[in-house]
This record gives structure tokens, sequence and C-alpha cells, in this order.
């Protein structure tokens, strides 16, 4: 089974428990892949300007919208469980 497979499992198995399960697939982000991008393109300015090239709807990076979708989803206050949210500015549609 794949990742988003699992992480259904894992929700249909923690539910009595009252635990929620979900999975963040980020597109590109301020992360060491970043830094990667950044070492390469010959610094970060470089490699933003590499990723607004990209082929994405929105022409950005996630910047920290992983990390706000994080606070809300331990927060507590949804009902969110069992899925992968795709934070890529649009670049998997």
């Amino acid at each position: 089974p794949g990742l988003l497979d699992v992480v259904r499992a894992a929700a249909k198995e923690a539910a009595s428990y009252d635990v929620r399960v979900n999975a963040l697939a980020v597109g590109a982000a301020e992360a060491p892949s970043f830094q990667e991008l950044a070492n390469s393109a010959g610094g970060e300015r470089a490699a933003f300007s590499a990723l607004e090239a990209m082929p994405t709807p929105l022409a950005r990076y996630a910047g920290a919208a992983p990390a706000r979708l994080i606070d809300t989803l331990l927060s507590g206050a949804g009902a969110v469980s069992g899925v992968t949210l795709v934070v890529d500015a649009g670049y998997a549609i």
C-alpha cells in the first residue's frame, strides 16, 4: 500500500480513540530541499525566482502555509481525518 492508503487505514483504526490521522503533501516550501535549490541556483533570491518560474497556477511557493495548516490540524478544532492535504501553490492541478 502507498502512503495515502496507510493514512486512511490509520485514521480508521485510530478513530475509536478520538485520534485523527492526516498527511500533508507539501510542494515547494522553505525546507532542506529549498536550501539545496538555493545552493544550486546561486542563492535564495535566485531560488525564489526559479520557483516563481515554475508552471504553477499561483506562481509561488508554499511559504508558511504548511506550518499554519499543521497548527490548525493540531488544534483539535476540526473533524478532518484520513485525508492528504496538498499545499503546492496549485502545482497538482
